[in-house]
This record gives structure tokens, C-alpha cells and sequence, in this order.
């Protein structure tokens, strides 16, 4: 995952989902393969595991792919150090692994005994391998995104709390190779109640949808399971990767660019490095200004600014009587200033919003861009 190469529009909210749904793809094309070319020789040397095991086997992987690489694309978006990048994709898979083969081995041992108890013959039927409906494999699935939901908020938890107290750590109190291995941003990701919610609802909701995905091709159109277990886990991680986290708009900032033919491509940033709220003035005044433009252009001496607060929300404000609109898709704002009003007028700013600034005819065209801060 490359954070240069996610722009800031819809594609950020699926792009994290294309990459947990394609590693479920691998894992399954790993275990037909093991089956197939290696199951003989295994077989006949007693190291194949037994064919009521590949359900229990099958979704401990699939959970492990699953979360692990969740932990990898966020790390991979945040630039975090070697170790965590080693280390927190690690702790997401095998706590996914682990029980997810410990939740799964036990609800089928405890409904095979719930069963057989009930009804000796039909026990035997439960334990057949080749009873892979959804009526009998739903508690499975289930129990499968539970783990992978709770398995991530755990890892992403133990960062949290961890991280700080590592980045507290003086430089020259370690060598440097050891502090560009665990070095850690002082504030990192705060884990809120609504990412709470997230993982313990994503889990089971995108497990939900993996499973019916996996019976309407095993039992109603295809009626392959082969291809039914490689769609329905596919769909499971997308869904999953969709629900749980995305992409977020703290690592883009945003940019004013000029689109008129005489400066044409000029860019200043509106953040600065250390982040907090900033104002970019924008007009011909000799002295002082941000971004300058000639008056010939129809640029007032402060003419606009463009503005970010504490959250990140970017706003864009009229400083002159002169014209001056905002321009998006089936909306335009006016923003010239009111000289009646005790405050200038002001909008948030969306990504490629366009502000016309000065007179019909003779008027300078700027655009609100955001760009990954890493091109700074």
C-alpha cells in the first residue's frame, strides 16, 4: 500500500478493501495446490491431515490472512518503522490463527456432542467432511469475523498504548539503527468508540456477507466449491477491509493551485509541517502574502484565504468587495465580501473545489487539491 499513489476521492475507501480481498485469493490457491499435488504423497506417508480438520484449518488461515493484512496496509500507509511493520501484522495474524482454530474446533466438537446426544445417527452425518451447507457452517463464519474484528482492534490498542512510551525514548540513549527500527510517532491513531464499534460490528457483518457469497455459488448458481470457498473468503476480506478502516483524510493536505494560463500550475501548501490551524492570504499586496497575483489579473490586495482548524476542515474566506464564487458540481457559493456584514463570508473547502477570484472577464482561476503529505 503506497499512499502516493491512493488520491483523496472515492478510490481511498475501497482501496484498503481490494487489498484484504485479494490475500484470501492466495491462501486458497495455496491450499488447492497443497491438496492437490502434494495430498498423494502425503497421504501415503501419513502427514495429510484428516478431512475433518480442513474447515477448522481452512478458516484459521483464512482469518489470519485476513487481519494481518489489515495491520500491513495501515502500516504500510503510515510509513510506520520496520518493527512495528513486522511486528503488529504478526500479533493480528496469530491471534486470529490461534482462536479462531481454538473458537471453531470447539463449536463443532460441542455441536457434534449436542447432536449426538439427540440423535446418535445424525452425529455421524455432522462429521462428514462433505457436509458443507450453510445451515451447518454459519456458526463458523461468524465466529470467524468476531475474531479477525477483535483480533485488529487488539493490535491497533496495544499500538496506542505502546507507541508513546517508545517515542519518550531519547535519541542518543540508543543506537541509531535500534531507533529507526521502533521509532513511533508521539501521538499516534487515538482508537475511539466509533472505531470500537467498527471492528466488533465489520466483523461479523462482512463474515455474514462471505458466507452468502459462498452458498449462492456452491448451491444455487456455479454449484462449484472450489470456486465457491475462493469468492465467498474473497468477499469476506473486501468486506471487511470496506467496513472496518479506510484510508483517512489525516494524511493528505491540502494545497491551493493556480489553473489560470499566467501562473498556471503554481502551488502553495496550506498546512504547515507541524500541523494546527494556518490562514493563507492570497492577493497583490507588495508584501506579507502567501500567494501572490498581479492585479491585472483581477486579484484585489487581499482578495481571499484559505484556512485550516484544529480537526483538518478546510475553508476558504472572501477578504474583498471585489467578485469572488466558489464553483463544484451543481453549486456555486458567493463569497464576496458583504460590507455590512462584521465577518467575511466563508465555506468549507472539498476536494478540487474552484474559486474564481476578480471580474468576469479578467479573473484568475485557483483549485483546492489535496495531495499526500508525503509530497511535501
Amino acid at each position: 500500500m503506497n499512499i502516493v499513489l491512493i488520491p483523496h476521492n472515492w478510490t481511498r475507501h475501497v482501496a484498503v478493501a481490494f487489498f484484504t480481498g485479494a490475500v484470501p485469493l492466495l491462501i486458497w490457491w495455496v491450499m488447492i495446490h497443497w491438496v492437490v499435488l502434494l495430498g498423494p504423497i502425503l497421504y501415503q506417508q501419513g502427514l495429510l491431515y484428516i478431512p475433518q480438520a480442513e474447515g477448522t484449518i481452512l478458516f484459521s488461515l483464512m482469518a489470519c490472512g485476513i487481519a494481518a493484512t489489515h495491520i500491513v496496509a495501515e502500516d504500510g500507509l503510515r510509513r510506520r518503522a520496520l518493527l512495528w511493520k513486522i511486528l503488529l501484522p504478526f500479533l493480528a495474524g496469530f491471534f486470529a490463527l490461534l482462536f479462531t482454530a481454538l473458537l471453531v474446533l470447539g463449536t463443532e466438537l460441542g455441536t457434534s456432542w449436542l447432536v449426538g446426544a439427540m440423535s446418535a445417527p445424525y452425529s455421524e452425518v455432522y462429521w462428514d467432511p462433505h457436509t458443507v451447507t450453510l445451515r451447518h457452517r454459519l456458526a463458523e463464519w461468524l465466529l470467524t469475523g468476531i475474531v479477525v474484528g477483535l483480533s485488529t482492534l487488539v493490535v491497533r490498542t496495544l499500538y496506542r498504548h505502546t507507541a508513546p512510551l517508545l517515542a519518550m525514548i531519547p535519541p542518543d540513549k540508543m543506537p541509531e539503527m535500534v531507533f529507526k527500527l521502533i521509532e513511533a510517532p508521539p501521538n499516534p491513531p487515538r482508537v475511539t468508540i466509533w472505531m470500537v464499534i467498527d471492528h466488533v460490528f465489520a466483523g461479523p457483518a462482512a463474515a455474514l456477507v462471505g458466507a452468502s457469497v459462498w452458498h449462492l455459488f456452491a448451491h444455487i448458481f456455479i454449484k462449484d466449491m472450489f470456486l465457491a470457498t475462493a469468492l465467498g473468503f474473497s468477499s469476506f476480506g473486501a468486506t471487511f477491509g470496506l467496513l472496518a478502516w479506510g484510508v483517512p483524510s489525516e494524511l493528505y493536505a491540502g494545497w491551493i493551485r493556480i489553473l489560470s494560463a499566467h501562473r498556471f500550475g503554481h502551488r502553495i501548501p496550506i498546512d504547515t509541517p507541524d500541523g494546527g490551524p494556518v490562514e493563507r492570504v492570497l492577493g497583490h499586496y507588495p508584501r506579507g502574502l502567501d500567494l501572490w497575483v498581479g492585479a491585472e489579473h483581477g486579484v484585489a490586495e487581499l482578495h481571499a484565504s484559505f484556512v485550516v482548524d484544529q480537526t483538518g476542515g478546510y475553508a476558504v474566506r472572501g477578504l474583498s468587495q471585489q467578485p469572488m464564487s466558489l464553483k463544484r458540481s451543481l453549486e456555486s457559493i458567493d463569497l464576496a465580501y458583504e460590507p455590512a456584514s462584521p465577518v467575511p463570508l466563508e465555506t468549507d473547502l472539498r476536494m478540487e473545489d474552484r474559486v474564481v477570484i476578480g471580474p468576469k472577464n479578467n479573473h484568475t482561476l485557483v483549485e483546492f487539491i489535496l495531495l499526500p503529505k508525503e509530497e511535501r
